[in-house]
């Protein structure tokens, strides 16, 4: 199974960076793949990797990218200076090949079984809170049943964010990931899931192929699939809808509009299975 992991730089002169990239081409036979992304407001990044050994208006570019990206995994470096606040995951020394690809990929399996370990239990029902000042009512009664979610997406990062978007939800969730389509449908034989959510670009085959397919599956005709890519034109949005996509959303996720569609979804979960269950008796 192949992951991909799109790393953003700070602090690095034009020569590092070029070191850097290098280092990420050998990784491109692997299992864990490293590639440069350009840091800019429609980034999609896994990693960040900021020179400590540098001017402060690294630090101050830093906080800026976290206050636009904060699930993404920043990564230390310094070559000259003591260890000394560098965070979670640092590099120290030399920029050697063996040096920094043995300590990202450190990072990503850190990253990922923390992750993991998140999921193995029901994400608890998101805490009621109270409306405005006009209004001071507790929100409506939370429905106790537990709805099975699936994200499929490559990204390490991108299934953390999900799960956190999803902990805020009105119903509680059950989720499992699944790392590439063929994976996904694999799953979906063998489990029920209430919804789904599919990453469009995936090593092997893609989000849409693998919308289409779901779909021919038994019982699969009226699940929810919500589709999400960094592609913003009109055209993968029909794309998405012609290989049966529920909705599309473009990353990053947006927290209002991503709550929003989390709950229009839930709500036609519900009207669903009561109607279903109306049906049946």
């Amino acid at each position: 199974m192949v992951h991909y992991y799109q790393v953003g730089l700070i602090g690095f002169n034009e020569v590092e960076s070029g070191k850097i990239e290098k280092i990420f081409h050998v990784t491109q036979t692997r299992d864990r793949r490293y590639s440069l992304k350009p840091l800019n407001d429609q980034a999609i990044i896994d990693m960040l990797i900021v020179n400590r050994d540098t001017n402060s208006d690294s630090l101050a570019a830093l906080n800026d990218f976290q206050q636009a990206h904060p699930e993404s995994i920043v990564v230390t470096f310094s070559k000259n200076r003591e260890a000394d606040n560098e965070g979670a995951h640092h590099i120290k020394g030399m920029l050697l090949a063996t040096k920094v690809i043995k300590a990202l990929d450190a990072i990503a399996v850190a990253e990922r079984q923390s992750v993991s370990q998140k999921i193995q239990q029901p994400i608890p029902v998101a805490s009621q809170q109270k409306t405005s000042r006009e209004n001071q009512e507790i929100a409506t009664t939370i429905p106790a049943d537990v709805l099975n979610v699936l994200v499929v997406d490559d990204s390490a990062v991108m299934q953390k964010s999900l799960a956190i978007e999803l902990a805020k939800a009105s119903q509680a969730t059950q989720i499992d990931f699944a790392d590439n389509g063929e994976s996904a449908l694999q799953m979906i034989t063998n489990k029920h899931y209430d919804f789904i959510f599919l990453d469009v670009m995936m090593p092997g085959i893609d989000g849409y192929e693998t919308c289409t397919e779901i779909r021919k599956i038994p019982g699969m005709k009226r699940t929810p699939v919500i589709m999400l890519s960094a592609k913003t034109s009109p055209l993968d949005e029909v794309k998405g809808v012609m290989a049966g996509c529920t909705s599309y959303l473009t990353k990053p996720i947006q927290t209002a509009d991503f709550q929003k569609m989390l709950e229009r979804v839930m709500t036609w979960l519900r009207d669903f299975k009561q109607t279903k269950t109306v049906k049946e008796t």
